[in-house]
């Protein structure tokens, strides 16, 4: 989650929708529990469909059960992923969405974002400054690792007052935190005529930049994590 001083409360529903989830599965187990052990195996069965129907109530009462899983994927807007080749970081795309396999390449699968860090893989996106522009690579948490994330949407979850459903997260744009160009965005160098005569399944590289007209910076699109409602 990208995590501001506005937005800590988002976390007390979720730890509670959580705790609610968690409680009812284990009334129901150990309601199942004490029944069995309490009467002979001929009465318990003929009392299973009431502790079914019992649980029953209980889900549509409160709308089934809550479950969420992390994703942590950060791509740019038009569907480039960020990959580190020989210590620095490209973004890599490909024709019709899909980023084909290319050697020599490793994508930064997961990511975890917290005002002003970004994290992959235990390392921080790290931004070196020099005359001749940037360099951009995922290194150790520092000055040189925080950023000021610009945010452009929140991404709205369903809710009926109880359960969320869909995935939270945030579009934004990034921009240098300090130093040389500091204010100055993130962008991506524009594709030449090779890339855009080349086959359809070639890898399509560009390298990072910074600039001051924020229309020509990269907006990336960040999904924490992803809410479901399962009805039992």
């Amino acid at each position: 989650m990208i995590r501001m001083n506005r937005s800590e409360s988002w976390r007390v529903p979720e730890a509670l929708d959580e705790f609610l989830s968690a409680v009812g599965q284990q009334i129901f187990a150990r309601l199942l529990t004490v029944e069995l052990r309490s009467r002979s195996w001929r009465k318990s069965i003929m009392r299973l469909p009431f502790i079914i129907v019992s649980a029953l109530v209980f889900v549509c009462l409160t709308g089934g059960i809550q479950r969420k899983s992390y994703i942590g994927s950060l791509t740019s807007l038009d569907g480039g992923r960020l990959a580190e080749r020989d210590g620095r970081l490209i973004l890599l795309t490909g024709r019709g969405g899909i980023v084909p396999r290319t050697d020599g390449v490793s994508l930064c699968r997961e990511w975890r974002v917290g005002a002003p860090y970004l994290e992959s893989g235990g390392k921080f996106l790290t931004l070196e400054q020099t005359e001749q522009g940037i360099n951009l690579s995922l290194g150790p948490k520092g000055d040189s690792a925080r950023w000021v994330i610009d945010v452009l949407q929140i991404k709205p979850l369903k809710s009926d007052g109880k359960n969320r459903e869909g995935n939270s997260g945030a579009v934004f744009r990034l921009r240098v935190f300090d130093g040389r160009y500091k204010g100055w965005y993130l962008a991506a160098t524009e594709l030449n005529e090779e890339q855009l005569n080349s086959p359809l399944n070639a890898p399509l590289i560009r390298e990072f930049r910074v600039v001051e007209d924020p229309k020509m910076a990269l907006s990336f699109d960040y999904v924490d994590t992803s809410y479901s409602v399962h009805h039992k």
